[in-house]
């Protein structure tokens, strides 16, 4: 399946956030975006295409100030992608506050 419904979605969280979503160049069919705390730390935000009336994304801890690692991975209904992407900012910034 394609990005075609789910696009408008990411394009108009992704404004909202100051978050560039970007495309793969090597040919793959997904979205992805980098979200950074202050202390350094990365994840790496990757949405698959829809697929079966679903989508997957997957949030991996790709930078960190310690040895941590992370991975979390949502799977949901696609028309519930706005709701899920406002969890997933939330999730991060709460995962991020947690050594103050």
């Amino acid at each position: 399946m394609s990005f075609t419904d789910v696009d408008p979605i990411l394009n108009r969280w992704s404004a909202d956030k100051g978050i560039r979503i970007d495309i793969p160049t090597n040919g793959t069919n997904r979205r992805f975006f980098h979200f950074s705390s202050k202390n350094g730390e990365t994840f790496q935000v990757v949405i698959e295409p829809p697929a079966h009336g679903s989508i997957r994304i997957d949030a991996h801890l790709i930078e960190s100030t310690s040895s941590t690692e992370s991975h979390f991975f949502w799977e949901i209904p696609t028309h519930d992608l706005g709701t899920c992407l406002k969890l997933i900012y939330d999730s991060l910034i709460f995962w991020f506050s947690r050594n103050n």
